[in-house]
């Protein structure tokens, strides 16, 4: 990395919180976290429900990342809203994981193909992309933090 530019960047602009205490005291993070909370309800994502006898729901975190432009500058800030899947056992709570990905190595070779035959090539940027799978189990989940529904702070 070029030194200069490292001294140009402004430490608001690409300071990445680790906590919801930290991103709670910056604006642009509250919005980002705001935005992906409302994409979520959007999406009707979950229902708050009472949790059932016997279930312990599993938590919940955010998680913060700058997005950037080609050219390096701050495109915006983007907040995450993740499940704390990994206290799950498989057989109890889930029977199969399947996340499909593609290794950058197939997708230069694909690249490589379509301008060989002169092949139109389209991209998209899916920003809820995890909304798209269907899931056979229910999940229960702590509400956010930061977004818990008062008056029904006990649901999940």
């Amino acid at each position: 990395m070029d030194v200069s530019y490292d001294r140009e960047l402004n430490l608001s602009t690409n300071f990445e919180p680790t906590s919801f205490k930290e991103a709670a005291s910056h604006d642009e993070w509250k919005e980002a976290m705001q935005k992906e909370y409302d994409a979520l309800i959007n999406n009707g994502t979950w229902k708050l429900v009472d949790p059932p006898l016997g279930t312990k729901p599993i938590g919940c975190k955010w998680v913060y990342k700058n997005k950037y432009k080609a050219n390096a500058s701050l495109d915006k800030h983007k907040a995450r809203l993740v499940a704390k899947g990994f206290a799950w056992k498989e057989g109890v709570y889930y029977e199969e994981t399947f996340a499909p990905t593609a290794k950058w190595a197939t997708i230069q070779t694909l690249f490589a193909v379509a301008a060989q035959n002169g092949w139109k090539v389209q991209q998209i940027d899916v920003e809820i992309a995890f909304l798209n799978g269907d899931l056979k189990e229910n999940v229960f989940m702590s509400q956010p933090e930061g977004f818990v529904v008062k008056g029904h702070e006990h649901k999940v």
